[in-house]
C-alpha cells in the first residue's frame, strides 16, 4: 500500500511539473484547467490538486505569476507597447493585463517600465 500512495505522488508530481512546462511554453495562449485535463488525459480536480501539492499554490495563481514576471523582463528589455507585451502573455485587453500585472509586481506595467528606466536596471 504504501509502494502504491508512493507511485501515485510521483505520477502526480510529474504531471504537474508536465503541465507547469506546457503553460509557459504556451504563455501567449489562454488555456483552462478544461482544456489541460483533456490534454493530459486526467480529470480537472486531479490537475488542480496535483498542482497546488507540487507548488504550494493554484494553478493559475502561480502561472499568472511566472506571465507577469516574463512581461516585465519584456518590459524592461524591449521598446515594445505595453499591448504589445500584453498580447505576447496570452491578454488581448490592455486593461486586464495592467490589472493583473499590478496585482502581482505592485505598479502598473507603464509605471514598471519607468522606474526601471530611470534606475537604469
Amino acid at each position: 500500500m504504501p509502494e502504491q500512495k508512493y507511485r501515485r505522488n510521483a505520477e502526480n508530481h510529474r504531471l504537474a511539473e508536465e503541465v507547469c512546462r506546457y503553460l509557459l511554453e504556451n504563455r501567449e495562449q489562454h488555456i483552462t484547467a478544461e482544456q489541460l485535463a483533456a490534454r493530459f488525459h486526467v480529470s480537472a480536480t486531479r490537475l488542480k490538486t496535483s498542482f497546488q501539492r507540487r507548488y504550494g499554490m493554484p494553478l493559475y495563481t502561480y502561472v499568472r505569476g511566472e506571465k507577469m514576471r516574463s512581461a516585465a523582463r519584456m518590459l524592461r528589455e524591449t521598446n515594445e507597447s505595453v499591448l504589445t507585451v500584453a498580447m505576447e502573455h496570452g491578454y488581448s485587453n490592455g486593461s486586464k493585463f495592467a490589472k493583473a500585472f499590478r496585482d502581482v509586481m505592485g505598479m502598473t506595467p507603464r509605471q514598471y517600465r519607468k522606474t526601471e528606466k530611470r534606475c537604469g536596471v
